[in-house]
């Protein structure tokens, strides 16, 4: 009974926070609430469910274990109050299972989209870019390299194997750009891979960690019941009404012992017995001691 109850408040701490903090994501992501008020609501929520699954669910249980299902139909209050513990506790499970199991899936999508810095694709070409400007560059300052008003014939030639070498370190950047672009496409769909598994696990554990919470609270109850009938045995009331130590028992030659029914536990002082002592008739006429010496 000990540890299933132990076992129920560690899976109610899982699914407590699970919900928890996909409430204060939702509310203050993508309902735009402050902060503040997000917290405060998703604490309202998670408090309310986890509540009403614990204990509800276990006088759900107990009641007809313990008073019998006499003792529902016996009042209109007793009925309405038993469908109100019913109704509660199956409404708290049912917002508690959607939390832990599409909830905690959205949660754990929204979470690896945020904390992922490969969303939107960037090629690295810084080396090609540079030696591509270099040359340009390098066209530039031979443009400016005239005779008379015409460019000389020096600077022409540098301007075609500049030409030639930007066309050649253009078609090299292409050619790069295209093996990034399917090397992120690839990792990209790993990592989409891991992440919708990743989901998928939370999704089946929320929903796995439910199911356990609903036969750990049977189960519990039913240690409960199991051991409340083992004290109501007879055996159990003899050895119950056995613990203790009782008061001293006056005993009389005239008259039967009585045992003394109360169950008082600790020490207490015995009383001494009565003791009848016997006087000779002829006791006053007796002898006086005579005197020493």
């Amino acid at each position: 009974m000990k540890g299933s109850k132990w076992l129920i408040y560690l899976l109610l701490c899982f699914t407590g926070l699970l919900g928890g903090t996909n409430y204060f994501k939702n509310f203050s992501q993508s309902s735009r609430f402050p902060v503040e008020i997000a917290f405060f609501l998703a604490v309202c929520l998670t408090i309310g469910i986890e509540w009403g699954k614990n204990y509800c669910a276990r006088w759900t249980i107990r009641t007809p274990l313990f008073m019998g299902f006499g003792h529902i139909f016996r009042t209109p209050a007793n009925t309405f109050m038993y469908v109100a513990l019913v109704g509660f506790a199956i409404a708290t499970f049912a917002m508690s299972i959607i939390n832990s199991t599409r909830g905690a899936h959205h949660l754990s999508m929204m979470l690896s989209q945020e904390t992922d810095s490969t969303t939107v694709f960037k090629p690295n070409t810084a080396s090609l870019d540079a030696q591509i400007l270099g040359a340009q560059k390098t066209i530039e300052e031979a443009n400016k390299t005239k005779w008379k008003g015409t460019t000389t014939v020096q600077s022409q030639r540098n301007i075609s194997i500049q030409s030639k070498t930007i066309e050649t370190l253009s078609r090299q950047r292409e050619t790069l750009i295209s093996q990034q672009r399917t090397d992120w496409e690839k990792h990209r769909q790993q990592k989409e891979g891991h992440d919708s598994y990743a989901a998928d696990l939370i999704l089946a554990s929320g929903g796995w960690v439910e199911l356990l919470q609903v036969l750990l609270i049977l189960l519990n109850v039913s240690c409960e019941k199991t051991l409340d009938n083992r004290q109501n045995t007879p055996q159990a009331s003899s050895e119950k009404n056995a613990i203790g130590f009782q008061r001293g028992i006056v005993y009389s030659e005239h008259a039967p012992p009585q045992q003394d029914q109360r169950n008082i536990i600790g020490f207490k002082r015995y009383e001494q017995p009565e003791v009848e002592i016997s006087i000779p008739e002829n006791f006053s006429q007796a002898r006086p001691p005579q005197p020493l010496g």
